[in-house]
């Protein structure tokens, strides 16, 4: 199936040029959003919430218990922070 669905793909994003198939690794932020729902793609489907995912792109604002539990699960991922 992976040659059919990489067949019907363009070869790179357009957004940035990144070469992209379906065999190569894809957002890790995705998975960290499932696993811990620290991650700004949360405020992308839910606008009119009142927390504010938006710190999680830089991390700098976010309480040192909640980075304690992103890091928790990053590493069992192997995602780094730094």
């Amino acid at each position: 199936m992976t040659p059919i669905v990489d067949s019907l793909m363009m070869p790179w994003r357009p957004q940035d040029a990144m070469a992209i198939r379906c065999s190569f690794p894809a957002e890790d932020e995705l998975a960290l959003c499932a696993l811990t729902a620290l991650c700004p793609y949360i405020e992308w489907a839910f606008r009119k919430g009142e927390y504010d995912y938006g710190k999680y792109l830089t991390f700098r604002t976010v309480p040192e218990e909640e980075v304690a539990r992103w890091k928790a699960v990053a590493a069992k991922a192997n995602i780094s922070l730094d």
